[in-house]
């Protein structure tokens, strides 16, 4: 489920990018006639699988202390995984990294409807429609090269290049990621923080640059 879920009961409280669902979603009991009956229905995030997946296949996952992102191409989303278990928090809300104010005076609105969340800043779709938008500033940039058909792949491979808009993008991109990942690393204190899907497709030269970035900003420096 995209949205806020009810583990215990196997419901989608609300569910963010599809707001025509309604909400209280009784997803458990709606799959439950569909299948055996000896093949439990577990109802939760997207996000959390996906971090328990990392922790579950990767060597030596149930020590690991790790904050994980990944995305749609309109959402952010996360999960923090701890001792062996991917932490829920008191709501189930935990690891919405999306919804964090990524620009307290930016008017851009995020699919909760609120403005000036990290999604709406640096989500794959609202980075290439910024791309878009300054074609005609730079219009031989090598982003385009490919039509922006490799998403944000392709604003990565032109950013380690050298094109100035590529880099342009991916500096911004880095500067908003930084501020939110120091705040959790403030708080979580994760051992590491692993990028799933289009962020990771950026490549070395946004992941290093976002490292700078946070070295900057960490307390520790580290």
């Amino acid at each position: 489920c995209n949205g806020l879920v009810d583990e215990d009961n196997g419901i989608c409280l609300a569910a963010y990018q599809f707001p025509h669902w309604g909400v209280n979603i009784p997803i458990r009991d709606a799959l439950r006639p569909h299948l055996p009956e000896n093949v439990p229905v577990h109802v939760d995030s997207w996000w959390r699988h996906l971090a328990h997946g990392e922790m579950h296949f990767s060597e030596n996952g149930d020590n690991r202390r790790f904050f994980m992102i990944g995305n749609s191409a309109d959402y952010i989303c996360g999960g923090l995984v701890a001792n062996g278990q991917v932490c829920r928090g008191a709501t189930g809300f935990a690891g919405e990294i999306g919804h964090l104010t990524g620009e307290s005076r930016s008017d851009s609105k995020g699919v909760c409807g609120g403005t000036g969340c990290l999604e709406a800043l640096v989500a794959p779709s609202v980075v290439l429609k910024r791309a878009v938008a300054r074609r005609s500033e730079f219009p031989n940039s090598s982003v385009f090269a490919a039509d922006l058909t490799g998403g944000l792949a392709d604003v990565g491979r032109a950013a380690a290049s050298g094109d100035a808009l590529g880099r342009q993008l991916m500096d911004e991109i880095a500067g908003y990621f930084a501020v939110a990942l120091n705040n959790i690393i403030q708080i979580c204190d994760p051992g590491e923080v692993v990028f799933l899907g289009d962020y990771a497709a950026c490549g070395e030269y946004f992941l290093e640059l976002l490292r700078r970035r946070i070295f900057e900003q960490n307390l520790h420096g580290n």
